[in-house]
């Protein structure tokens, strides 16, 4: 199975925490903004495109560093693509009922975050990430198909290709039982 899954990405943070489950196990979660470069895919919309990965750790050295982190802190984070499974909440826009399905959460695996500086507010943000756009969201991850791939229609936008890879840790997570060796981003 192929064994490339590295992230690189760079941006301000959007928002962050550190939760505590009731086992007593600590989990730090950021959002960050990275951007994509200019594109043109055939949605007439030639600009950038700013995305916001979720980075989840239970790593003690890097929730030290999750904790002084603020909004519009540029940080540069170093991890790989990770997926877990968890229960999804739905509720019934007709009858307002909750519902729990399993579904799979995709997120960073950070193993490096360093705080850069700290910008003034977001238009500052932005600025600031839109001239380091070419290096801000970088991912180099080979997997395995698991199905077919399948076209969708974005709402008001292009065409895209979704597939699901099987992608075979290279770096385990030590936080996570040993038998925990593909993600399926």
């Amino acid at each position: 199975m192929a064994r490339e899954n590295r992230v690189d990405l760079k941006g301000p943070v959007i928002n962050c925490g550190i939760k505590t489950e009731k086992d007593g196990t600590r989990e730090g979660l950021v959002v960050m903004g990275v951007i994509r470069g200019f594109r043109n895919i055939g949605d007439s919309r030639d600009n950038v495109k700013i995305d916001r990965p979720i980075i989840m750790t239970r790593n003690p050295e890097i929730l030290k560093i999750i904790e002084t982190l603020s909004k519009n802190d540029i940080i540069t984070v170093k991890g790989a693509i990770a997926s877990r499974t968890k229960n999804k909440k739905h509720k019934c826009p007709q009858c307002g009922n909750i519902d729990y399905t399993e579904g799979l959460t995709v997120y960073v695996e950070a193993v490096f975050v360093e705080k850069e500086f700290t910008s003034q507010d977001d238009t500052s943000s932005l600025r600031y990430l839109n001239t380091i756009r070419e290096i801000s969201n970088q991912a180099l991850i080979m997997g395995h198909l698991t199905r077919n791939p399948k076209k969708v229609k974005v709402k008001n936008g292009p065409i895209v290709t979704q597939y699901p890879l099987a992608v075979e840790r290279k770096y385990m997570i030590k936080e996570d039982p040993p038998s925990v060796d593909t993600d399926f981003p």
